[in-house]
C-alpha cells in the first residue's frame, strides 16, 4: 500500500488516469525522439562541439511529445483532460517551500555522499579549484533549470499528471523506468569519454532521484520544485561529488549505493503522513 495523502479537493490535472498502453506509448515516443535528434551525433555526422546545441534540443523531447499527446487526447470525449498549464502542473502555489525543501535534501544527501567518499579514500581537490567550482554553482543551477524545463514539463508534468490515479510505488517505477530509458541514446556519447561503469551508475542514479522528483511533485502540486532540483542535480551535487575531489579517481560505488538508499528513503518519507514541511496540495489515490 502507498500512502494517501489527504486532501479534500485535490488539484488533479485530470480526471481519469491513463492506460499502461499510453503510458508505455508516451514514454516509447518521447525516447525515440530524443535518440532521433541525437542521431547526427551518434553516427558521427555532427562534430562533438556539436553537443551543446544538440543535447538542449533534445531535452526538450518529453515536453512536444507530451503536446502532441495532449493535443490527440483533447479531441476525444473520453479523454476529459484539463488545460494544458493544469495537466503540465505550471501552478506555482506551494512550489516555494517544497522548492526549499527539496535543496536541502538534495544538499545533505550530497553532503553526506561526499562525506563516504572521503570515508574510503577519496582526496581532495586543490583549494583553489574548489573556490572557483563554488563561485559557478548558483549560475550553472540557474542555467541547468532553463534546460531542465523541457524534461520536468514532460516526466514530473505531463507524465505525473496521466498517472495519478496509480499507486505511489508504481508510479515512482514508471518515473524511474522512463527517465533511465530516456537517456539511454546518450549512453554512446558519456561512453566516448568516460567508462562503462561511469555510465552504469550514471542510470543508476538517474532511476533513483525519479522517485523523489515525482514526491515532491504531488505533495506540492506542482511541476518548479522538480525543475529547481534538476538544475541543483546538476550543479550542487557535482559541486559535492565531483568539484571538491581530485579528478580521475573513477566511480566509487560505496558513494553510488549510498544516493540510492538516501534518495529512495527521502522519496519514501516525503509522501509519508508523518512529513508535515510540505502542505498536501496533491492526492495519491491506491489502486491495488
Amino acid at each position: 500500500m502507498s500512502p494517501h495523502l489527504d486532501n479534500p479537493s485535490p488539484p488533479s490535472s485530470n480526471n481519469t488516469s491513463a492506460s499502461l498502453v499510453e503510458v508505455a506509448g508516451y514514454i516509447l515516443a518521447a525516447t525515440a525522439l530524443s535518440a532521433l535528434i541525437s542521431a547526427p551525433l551518434l553516427l558521427g555526422l555532427l562534430p562533438e562541439a556539436a553537443t551543446g546545441l544538440i543535447v538542449p534540443i533534445a531535452q526538450l523531447t518529453p515536453l512536444i511529445v507530451a503536446l502532441i499527446f495532449f493535443a490527440a487526447l483533447k479531441k476525444r470525449p473520453q479523454h476529459r483532460l484539463a488545460r494544458l498549464r493544469d495537466v503540465l502542473a505550471l501552478r506555482w502555489a506551494s512550489s516555494t517551500k517544497a522548492i526549499i525543501v527539496g535543496l536541502g535534501f538534495l544538499i545533505v544527501i550530497s553532503a553526506l555522499q561526499a562525506l563516504t567518499a572521503l570515508a574510503t579514500g577519496r582526496t581532495f581537490a586543490a583549494s583553489n579549484d574548489i573556490a572557483l567550482a563554488a563561485i559557478a554553482v548558483i549560475p550553472i543551477l540557474l542555467i541547468q533549470c532553463v534546460f531542465a524545463l523541457g524534461e520536468e514539463f514532460g516526466w514530473r508534468g505531463w507524465l505525473a499528471s496521466r498517472t495519478t490515479g496509480w499507486s505511489f510505488p508504481k508510479a515512482a517505477a514508471t518515473q524511474s523506468i522512463a527517465w533511465t530509458l530516456w537517456h539511454l541514446p546518450v549512453v554512446p556519447l558519456i561512453l566516448s569519454t568516460a567508462t562503462i561503469e561511469f555510465a552504469l551508475a550514471y542510470l543508476v542514479s538517474i532511476a533513483s532521484w525519479a522517485p523523489f522528483f515525482l514526491a515532491l511533485r504531488l505533495r506540492s502540486g506542482s511541476v518548479w520544485p522538480a525543475v529547481v532540483l534538476h538544475g541543483g542535480i546538476n550543479s550542487i551535487r557535482a559541486f559535492f561529488l565531483q568539484s571538491v575531489f581530485a579528478f580521475g579517481e573513477g566511480i566509487n560505488w560505496w558513494v553510488e549505493a549510498a544516493g540510492v538508499i538516501l534518495w529512495l528513503a527521502a522519496a519514501a518519507w516525503v509522501m509519508s503522513k508523518s512529513f508535515q514541511l510540505i502542505p498536501c496540495a496533491s492526492s495519491q489515490i491506491v489502486k491495488e
